[in-house]
Order: structure tokens, then C-alpha cells, then sequence
């Protein structure tokens, strides 16, 4: 069956994640950080929890994330990401809040 394009103009792009100085909350080791991509839809204003994150690197604490998230972005919407870096023990240590079209932009 062939699929149907969205009714907007859009494109895809790949945001490639790293972290720098991250709280070592774990007691025998340094922490074993994870991002977690979520979305704020724009209807319902809720954030909405996506099937991109990335692999949980061990004992860094300065983690560059092979595991890169490929998006659809829309030209005319306004995007806001989440990102939710997840350890091990410690769920959610840092939360940053994003606009899609900061990184589209030259």
C-alpha cells in the first residue's frame, strides 16, 4: 500500500545529543546517563513521550551519544523538544527544553 505525505512542507533531520558535567549521584561508580526524547504536542499541549532515545553509556559523566534521533520537522509548526537525561538509579537528573527551529537555522 503506498503511503500518503503530510499536508505540510517538511523535512527530516538527525540530532546527534552529548552531555557535559553531569551530576555523579551513583555511589560506587560515576553515572550511567540515557537521553529521552519527548515532544509537546501542539493541540493538547502535553507532552507526549516518543520512541527515541539513546543507548546508556557507563560511568561518564561528559557523554558523547553514538544513538543520534532522525525527526520530521515541520516548516510552519512550532516544535518544542524535551530532553530527559535518564541514570541508571536516578531518573530524570536534568530536563532542557528545546524549539525545533533553533536547529534548523544557518
Amino acid at each position: 500500500m503506498k503511503e500518503t505525505l503530510p499536508r505540510y512542507a517538511h523535512s527530516q533531520i538527525e540530532l546527534k545529543i552529548s552531555c557535559k558535567d553531569l551530576a555523579d549521584l551513583d555511589y560506587l561508580s560515576k553515572s550511567d546517563p540515557q537521553v529521552i526524547l519527548l515532544m509537546k504536542d501542539a493541540r493538547t499541549r502535553k507532552w507526549k513521550s516518543t520512541p527515541y532515545k539513546t543507548e546508556v553509556v557507563t560511568n561518564d559523566l561528559n557523554p558523547k551519544f553514538v544513538t543520534g534521533f532522525i525527526i520530521d520537522y515541520f516548516f510552519e509548526e512550532f516544535q518544542q523538544l524535551r530532553y530527559l537525561e535518564n541514570s541508571w538509579f536516578y531518573l530524570f537528573l536534568k530536563k532542557i527544553l528545546s524549539n525545533l527551529s533553533l536547529f534548523s537555522k544557518n
